[in-house]
């Protein structure tokens, strides 16, 4: 049983201090969402319409990755969505970094590579592709952005996992593997 948010939606939304209410509220049971994508919907629905995440171009070696539910989950963010989902893979990125060069002593560059294998890398343009700092095969370069939520369903599901990542020569190629594959 999951906790949940409480709100009371009175008939009348102008009731005065001392003034009797009309009718009984009526509850309106949110609860925690199962995923994020569905309470952003949830708030962009309560608190209006927001931009819409920009265009993401396919890369044409990546077009067999794409499937139309992923184009319909892009075209449902908002570019309120897009940003806070970039921010925060860039806060863990960050984190990750600084854990392997303060806690495991890696160089720089080293603790670079090792966030690049263990993380996923995201592009919202073709450019973005390009923008490469280390010497990576095809199977290693950024994917679309419009794949994240596959992807992230297919690590909560444990598909992506530790081992398999292991044995990966990164979190991108591991992707493309079980994409063409037909694990995700």
């Amino acid at each position: 049983m999951g906790l949940g948010l409480m709100f009371d939606i009175w008939p009348n939304p102008c009731i005065r201090e001392g003034q009797a209410r009309s009718g009984p509220p009526l509850n309106l049971n949110v609860g925690l969402q199962p995923n994020r994508e569905r309470l952003m919907r949830l708030f962009s629905k309560l608190f209006g319409a927001k931009r819409p995440a920009p265009p993401c171009p396919i890369h044409p070696d990546e077009l067999d990755l794409v499937r139309p539910e992923d184009v319909e989950w892009w075209s449902g963010l908002s570019f309120e969505n897009y940003q806070a989902w970039e921010k925060e893979d860039n806060f863990f990125r960050y984190m990750a970094f600084k854990d392997f060069v303060e806690t495991d002593g890696l160089s720089s560059a080293e603790a670079g590579k090792k966030v690049r294998h263990f993380f996923s890398m995201f592009y919202g343009n073709l450019e973005e592709r390009a923008e490469e700092k280390f010497n990576l095969g095809a199977a290693d370069a950024r994917l679309p952005y419009v794949l994240k939520d596959r992807i992230n369903r297919a690590v909560m599901s444990g598909i992506i996992d530790k081992q398999a990542l292991e044995q990966a020569s990164s979190f991108n190629a591991l992707v493309r593997q079980l994409i063409r594959s037909g694990r995700i």
